[in-house]
């Protein structure tokens, strides 16, 4: 896992104490890890896009592919969003985290 601006917005201790409850080997854990990062940033991403203007849809891809940990995307987003962006990327973290934790509970 990588580091991306938004990394302080994002908790997951439910989701991996809820891992936890099943006997996984390292690799599985990892790669379960993996899974779930990929899934909250896409979730992450698609909360950016739908609140950011169209027309800056491309400048804040190419800043965030050159540099994804770079703090200032975020203060990039909080002047071209017109609502609380942190707010909309912890709401769409804690959507992927019930997903995820209700496919866990699925696999019991």
């Amino acid at each position: 896992m990588s580091k991306i601006f938004y990394d302080h917005l994002i908790v997951i201790d439910d989701v991996l104490i809820e891992l936890e409850r099943h006997k996984l080997t390292a690799l599985e854990r990892q790669e379960i890890l993996g899974i779930i990062d990929q899934h909250v940033h896409h979730h992450v991403l698609n909360a950016i896009l739908t609140h950011l203007p169209k027309e800056k849809h491309g400048q804040f891809l190419n800043i965030f592919h050159a540099a994804p940990y770079h703090k200032d995307l975020l203060d990039y987003l909080k002047k071209e969003v017109s609502e609380d962006i942190e707010t909309k990327i912890s709401g769409a973290v804690e959507k992927a985290k019930k997903e995820i934790i209700a496919e866990i509970r699925k696999k019991k």
